[in-house]
């Protein structure tokens, strides 16, 4: 799944690659390569279900006025994980972020218990279904380009 894309087809993807596993575990014989890619899905399930409730902050901070009278600015900044905005910015938006400087920071990451699995599945098919009822983005980007 390292190079599965990072959108619907990498997802699609994951959920081919468990559903082939869960196959397996139904009528193959328990061995320990079968039970090494079982824990590697269910890893990989409860990593994505840890994803979905994580929060994060950002947090911006303006250059100083006068950077004369401050000279380790950059240093102080860097020194607490800021980095400018400009590296985020597309080529040639840099002026409407200049000045600013921005760190992210993932908080309340809790681990996922694997005996909520059968409850986060039941919520992953019910989300599923619910995203793939909606009008698709494309037609709703057609319609407003019109």
């Amino acid at each position: 799944l390292e190079d599965a894309p990072a959108d619907e087809r990498g997802m699609a993807a994951a959920v081919e690659r468990m559903a082939a596993v869960l196959g397996r575990v139904v009528v193959e014989p328990w061995s320990p390569d079968l039970e090494r890619e079982v824990v590697v899905e269910c890893c990989r399930f409860l990593l994505g279900r840890t994803a979905h409730d994580v929060s994060v902050m950002l947090n911006f901070a303006p250059s100083p006025p006068d950077p004369k009278e401050v000279p380790d600015w950059q240093e102080r900044y860097a020194a607490l994980r800021f980095r400018p905005i400009e590296e985020l910015l597309p080529a040639g938006a840099a002026m409407f972020g200049a000045g600013w400087w921005f760190r992210a920071t993932v908080v309340d990451v809790d681990q996922k218990a694997p005996s909520k699995i059968p409850e986060y599945a039941v919520q992953l098919d019910e989300n599923a279904q619910a995203y793939y009822e909606q009008p698709s983005a494309s037609s709703t980007t057609a319609t407003h380009r019109a």
